[in-house]
């Protein structure tokens, strides 16, 4: 029992892990940004399924308080059910997905799957001009790339270089209260992905919008609420990139803040 849970908890590899900005700003015309790592749902799905089988695990779903959703988590060990379970709120964009996706990856946290990422803490993107992602700061596109992380958050003999991720993590939204952590709702990024379909290589590597993401949001809050974002970005683009630094600055509506950037970048 001991080696299941050290096995459900055990380091992530370099890829399977995904990072996005937090924060950003400039200082001194020099960018920074504040970057949290996190694991997506494919990761915990396959970790499961590797340590304790896919016929040892279940997931059921309830309405919680609070307009929430929660997740019951059961594994199947020595021969009895346990569970556990957490929960998330439902979302504004994609509130379904969204709710279930973060519900069940924060159970999973509490069988400890990715747990160990709140324990990075801080971290820095290293900016460059050939950096693997971007990011815009001040109305300026900046590349940057993931910090390393030290040996005792990988497995054993991992490099400690990030590689490069062909996908958009802007696209995707973390635990607000977390410092890293478990990614709990990317429905940007998946309906961007499934939108994109085969060539969404081809969008990253171009820098193309992805096919479906500016029609798939819709300005979540205020008085464009419910309002493509695209045709609002264009019509009243002060009021969108105002909306989005005060949704940043108060930690809500991620998904539309991930939008904005994304769309801002492209």
């Amino acid at each position: 029992m001991t080696d299941i849970f050290r096995q459900l908890a055990a380091p992530f590899p370099l890829e399977d892990l995904a990072w996005r900005v937090a924060r950003s700003g400039m200082t001194n015309a020099k960018p920074w940004a504040q970057v949290l790592v996190y694991i997506d749902a494919r990761a915990a799905r396959a970790r499961l399924n590797s340590v304790v089988g896919p016929e040892n695990w279940t997931v059921a779903y309830t309405q919680g308080p609070a307009n929430s959703v929660i997740a019951t988590l059961s594994l199947r060990l020595a021969g009895e059910w346990i569970s556990k379970e957490d929960g998330a709120e439902v979302t504004d964009v994609a509130p379904v997905k969204g709710a279930l996706s973060g519900a069940f990856k924060r159970a999973c946290a509490v069988w400890g799957i990715g747990e160990y990422l709140y324990n990075i803490g801080d971290a820095w993107a290293v900016f460059s001009e050939d950096g693997a992602q971007r990011v815009r700061i001040d109305g300026k596109i900046v590349r940057w790339d993931a910090p390393k992380l030290s040996p005792k958050f990988l497995p054993a003999g991992s490099p400690v270089a990030s590689p490069t991720r062909p996908e958009i993590v802007r696209d995707r939204q973390v635990e607000s209260e977390g410092t890293g952590g478990i990614e709990r709702v990317s429905p940007v990024a998946r309906q961007a992905r499934e939108a994109a379909g085969p060539d969404r290589r081809r969008h990253v590597a171009t820098g193309a919008p992805a096919p479906g993401l500016a029609t798939t949001v819709l300005v979540p809050f205020g008085q464009m609420r419910g309002r493509p974002l695209e045709q609002m970005l264009k019509e009243r683009p002060g009021d969108v990139r105002a909306g989005r630094d005060w949704a940043a600055k108060v930690g809500r509506f991620a998904e539309y803040v991930a939008a904005v950037d994304a769309l801002l970048a492209s």
